[in-house]
């Protein structure tokens, strides 16, 4: 009887040595970097995360009570009038509020309250129904009348939102406001990834933006001399807010001290009251919503591959699953004699 052949272990094991070095180096690696995802998340510490001015509004705010809306702000948000003023705040790149979550909103802010809108992106229910812009008999924009159903009334409006807004590509943006007492507060921002400063197109308003009832819009605030980015308008009892450049209010620029005392003046609106912050409308929830029905067919889902994929921790684990399934089939006899 034959003797059995020996197998020779050393290839498959250094082969395994250096797999397991490559998983430690990328990981060690990762920690080391950061996430550029527009994030927005009072809790993210990465660049484009908001818990450094989230965690000053608190600290600066400290006898006020601050509520994270993480569910409905349909369910969330109070509609009775208290003894003070208390604010709807809102950080994004869109605002993906349904029609419910809106008619709440102004609501409450109809009832003496203030709302704000720091998007990186106008096109939204709340934008759309409040703001148009002045009659012009030389555009080349069709008018007709428009019927707003928070409003009962009808108005003119034009069938293009460009009238309204428009966008500029720079790679920084030299950031002004002026506060009720004449201060001026500047800084400068720009889109950064890796550090780098790249390119981007920035959203601003047009000059001279009304209501739906025909009332002139207060603008607080412009970047490079003249694109418009911060304003307001009366609504009800109370006031809604708009800022186009919500990348000024990230982590990244609040290290600078010219930044931090922007956004605490731009900031300074804020009522007396509770401080109510909306994480719910910052990402598109299809859950019930049917083609049909759907008013934002454009805008994207996100997978579950997707998500895994833009979480650092979740990402590295997938990874390492991967590969340990990987080295399973490899060396495993029994796993290669099932295959």
């Amino acid at each position: 009887m034959a003797a059995p052949k020996k197998t020779n272990i050393w290839l498959p094991t250094l082969f395994g040595i250096v797999i397991v070095t490559l998983i430690v180096v990328i990981f060690v690696n990762m920690q080391n970097r950061h996430s550029w995802i527009l994030s927005f998340h009072p809790e993210d510490k990465e660049p484009y995360g908001t818990s450094m001015v989230y965690e000053l509004m608190k600290n600066v705010r400290s006898n006020q009570e601050f509520i994270l809306i993480e569910d409905s702000v349909n369910a969330e948000l109070p509609q009775d009038p208290t003894d003070k003023k208390d604010t709807y705040f809102y950080i994004g790149g869109d605002f993906y509020g349904d029609i419910q979550d809106v008619e709440m909103i102004l609501k409450f802010v109809e009832r003496g309250n203030n709302a704000f809108f720091f998007c990186m992106n106008q096109s939204n229910l709340v934008f759309d129904s409040l703001v148009r812009a002045p009659y012009d008999p030389y555009s080349d924009y069709e008018y007709e009348e428009y019927y707003n159903e928070y409003t009962n009334e009808y108005t003119i409006e034009t069938n293009s939102d460009y009238d309204r807004v428009y966008n500029t590509t720079e790679d920084t943006l030299r950031l002004k406001h002026q506060t009720a007492d004449l201060s001026t507060y500047e800084c400068d921002v720009s889109f950064v990834r890796d550090f780098e400063t790249v390119k981007y197109t920035w959203n601003y308003f047009k000059d001279s933006l009304l209501t739906h009832h025909g009332e002139p819009t207060q603008m607080l605030g412009h970047f490079n001399e003249g694109y418009n980015n911060y304003f307001r308008l009366k609504y009800g009892e109370g006031e809604i807010y708009f800022h186009s450049t919500p990348i000024a209010f990230t982590n990244y620029f609040m290290r600078n001290d010219s930044v931090m005392n922007y956004c605490r003046a731009a900031l300074s609106y804020f009522g007396d009251g509770k401080i109510y912050w909306d994480e719910d409308n910052r990402t598109y929830d299809r859950r019930g919503i049917s083609d049909a029905q759907d008013t934002h067919p454009s805008k994207p889902g996100e997978g579950p591959l997707e998500f895994i994929l833009s979480e650092k921790g979740l990402k590295m684990g997938w990874y390492i699953l991967l590969t340990g399934a990987l080295l399973y089939v490899m060396f495993e006899p029994n796993a290669n004699s099932a295959l």
